[in-house]
């Protein structure tokens, strides 16, 4: 692999390898911009390389200022007509800059003109899209918004606010481009929904690893890693920012669910993510009953793709029984939509049960496969946006020490099917209609989800979950349903001195804290350069 700038003397027979000149160093002179022309009702996708900040040749070693240097890569900027991306309108003859591999699709509805510059591994205009049928799902969200003002569902029963929808497909397709154009949409008539992100994979306002909720009052940044735009808990900002609800799931998968036999683990990746969903479903339902815009607007949630999967079905039902979701989106599977429709909206439901309405929709041509190489650098730039920003917006976190003792460190620890009940897990209920329902005892909660840990080494480089409960008196318990005020890094480990050096995003008083290290996301092993 070439890597640009970096020459070894003496490891080839070249002469000139022993004395490199300065020419070697200098940055690729970028490529000359190209038009494309968008005929009205069709689309521009493109999809960038993906690089890793060391090998692109505009690297900076300050990371603070390596978003920015990585961004200038590719640059879009619309010369004539209108054109949107996921829904939010670019401004015309402003440059876009895009990060290493970035995938996205520009429509415009009545025809543009895009100037493009930068290196691409696919680049084409598409006619066929399926904007307009998100467009028809915008327009019918909105009706049910607007029937709910019209029948006071605005500071009345929580039944009657807006629409509470649910997005449902396999891996990679399309779910949360579903979810930003919807959302964009909205708030271009003057509405504030709040997006719920239940796929861990994804971080939306937050680092992989976590479930938030954010109430969307602003613009989205389609310059940002994530395309959603910043958020508050990285740290004091002069622009306005997203401040989500944020829990840690810090785990990398939800399980093989039902095991042989009708069971499964108790206390096992499922209980524990079933929990932290019943708890931001209180979090999100009690904010809706105390803002009355968020509540006519109603919320979208991004499912995990695992929720399209038959042995997924009994997380669906829990997240629609926990939501109260009235309205289920189904991208692109026939099987799913029959299973959904038959689950949620059978025949011969009486008029006095609230109708969820299951609706198919077309998976995008425009929605490409993300291997886990994309994945892990994604998951990379996440982490290094949060904790120093990208694009416009520089962070300049903090390094401070904490010794052992000024610490408590709990970690993730899946339990196995022989560790007793998990009664005191809220969500493990009997909403699931699997042969297998917990056995509840509420004075028995045997159930080891965190286990205290000593720092050592192994501890290097991995991403530690801040809650705001300080001292838990229940650790399992408490920690698994508190919310998270922010994240910190571990840059170093010293056992010598029994002390730890951690980045975090803003000034915070460590000692006397609880910190919860997860087995997910993967620790950034060059964060600090």
């Amino acid at each position: 692999m070439n890597i640009p700038g970096l020459s070894i003397p003496g490891l080839s027979c070249d002469p000139s390898d022993l004395h490199p000149t300065t020419t070697a160093t200098l940055p690729a002179e970028p490529s000359p911009p190209r038009t494309h022309i968008l005929p009205a009702g069709s689309e521009y996708r493109f999809e960038l390389p993906l690089k890793s900040h060391l090998s692109h040749p505009h690297f900076s070693a300050d990371p603070a200022s390596s978003f920015s240097s990585i961004n200038a890569a590719f640059t879009l900027r619309v010369t004539s007509g209108s054109a949107e991306l996921f829904g939010t309108e670019l401004a015309p003859s402003r440059p876009y800059a895009f990060a290493p591999g970035a995938r996205a699709a520009v429509f415009s509805w009545a025809g543009a003109e895009l100037e493009v510059q930068g290196e691409v591994e696919s680049e084409f205009v598409a006619e066929e899209t399926s904007m307009a049928e998100a467009a028809n799902v915008h327009f019918a969200l909105e009706n049910l918004r607007e029937a709910s003002t019209r029948s006071g569902g605005v500071g009345g029963d929580a039944s009657m606010g807006g629409p509470r929808v649910l997005v449902l497909g396999a891996k990679d397709s399309g779910k949360t481009s579903l979810c930003k154009i919807l959302s964009s949409y909205a708030l271009r008539m003057g509405r504030q929904p709040v997006v719920v992100n239940l796929d861990h994979a994804e971080g939306h306002a937050a680092v992989p690893g976590a479930l938030t909720a954010t109430v969307v009052a602003g613009l989205l940044d389609p310059e940002s890693v994530s395309g959603w735009g910043s958020s508050g808990i990285t740290g004091p900002s002069a622009v306005p920012t997203s401040t989500p609800l944020v829990y840690f799931y810090g785990m990398e998968g939800l399980g093989e669910g039902i095991m042989g036999g009708g069971r499964e683990p108790q206390g096992g990746r499922r209980g524990v993510w079933k929990a932290v969903v019943t708890r931001m479903a209180l979090a999100v339902t009690g904010r809706m009953e105390d803002d009355a815009e968020a509540k006519a607007a109603g919320f979208l949630i991004d499912a995990p793709a695992v929720l399209g999967d038959k042995k997924g079905y009994d997380l669906v039902e829990h997240v629609v029984s926990e939501f109260s979701v009235n309205v289920v989106l189904v991208l692109g599977s026939e099987r799913l939509y029959s299973d959904m429709r038959r689950k949620f909206a059978p025949q011969g439901q009486t008029s006095t049960e609230e109708s969820v309405r299951v609706v198919k929709l077309t998976k995008s041509e425009g929605c490409v496969a993300r291997d886990e190489t994309y994945m892990r650098a994604l998951r990379a730039q996440q982490i290094r946006g949060y904790f120093f920003g990208d694009k416009g917006l520089s962070l300049n976190p903090l390094t401070v020490m904490v010794g052992f003792d000024d610490v408590t460190i709990y970690r993730y620890t899946e339990a196995s099917s022989s560790t007793g009940t998990s009664s005191y897990l809220p969500g493990n209920d009997s909403d699931s209609d699997s042969e297998y329902q917990p056995t509840l005892n509420p004075s028995t909660s045997s159930t080891t989800i965190f286990t205290k840990t000593t720092p050592s080494l192994g501890l290097s480089n991995a991403i530690l979950a801040i809650p705001h409960t300080s001292a838990p008196s229940t650790p399992h318990a408490d920690l698994l349903t508190s919310s998270i005020m922010g994240f910190a890094y571990v840059a170093d480990v010293d056992e010598t001195r029994k002390a730890i050096r951690l980045l975090v995003p803003a000034p915070t008083r460590l000692e006397g804290r609880t910190l919860v290290w997860g087995d997910w996301p993967e620790g950034v092993v060059d964060l600090l350069g």
